[in-house]
């Protein structure tokens, strides 16, 4: 999947809870909008083992940590990958480095991506126990790039709209109000202080995990 899809695909599955939450007023319209942009990051989180990911060309020192003991969709597409990041989130939430609504949507937008490379035609061939990982049938999956993925892609943006409009009426007339007023200076800014704060929350996990020694 391209790094666009796999956002689509894990903001269409992972919102509807959060949504059902929002509209029950257990959720606030802020931590809602926060668990979904971390579901997104999340979901680019398992491609920082390839260095030519969209995430990889921002974020190229763990890339290359990853390239000295793995492989594209080895360890951080495997199931021994789920169970480290769940840990290592884990730890920044008992830490207080990160809340646990944040860690949440990182780890769902992780496990999302891994569903979403199942279902391509190269699939996940070291899963579990050195066990492929198909989510469709043969002839229903597709090679990354190609048509087939572009009408996946079309098909979860419209069942994303569907759950954002159906959970707040107004959703279009907000979201056209808000980006007239935001500019590409804006998101890149924006980009660049959340991968500093990734960067940080990596280096005090460690120094973390070493003092607890």
């Amino acid at each position: 999947m391209t790094f666009k899809t796999h956002i689509i695909f894990a903001e269409s599955l992972a919102l509807p809870p959060a949504l059902y939450l929002y509209l029950n007023h257990t959720l606030s319209l802020e931590h809602l909008a926060l668990y979904g942009a971390t579901v997104a990051v999340g979901s680019l989180l398992p491609d920082l083992d390839h260095s030519r990911s969209f995430i990889s060309k921002r974020v190229p020192f763990i890339p290359y940590l990853l390239s000295l003991f793995t492989h594209h969709r080895g360890f951080t597409h495997s199931m021994q990958g789920i169970i480290f990041i769940g840990m290592f989130l884990t730890i920044l939430v008992l830490a207080k480095y990160l809340p646990r609504l944040l860690a949440i949507g990182f780890f769902v937008g992780y496990v999302l991506h891994i569903v979403g490379d199942a279902m391509t035609l190269a699939g996940i061939k070291n899963f579990c126990c050195k066990k492929g990982f198909y989510l469709l049938p043969k002839f229903l999956r597709f090679k990354t790039g190609s048509k087939i993925e572009r009408f996946y892609f079309f098909l979860f943006s419209a069942i994303l709209l569907a759950e954002l409009s159906l959970t707040h009426p107004q959703f279009f007339k907000y979201a056209k109000e808000l980006t007239a007023h935001v500019t590409l200076q804006d998101i890149q800014e924006t980009l660049a202080q959340s991968i500093g704060d990734i960067k940080r929350l990596f280096f005090h996990s460690i120094n973390f995990v070493n003092h607890s020694r």
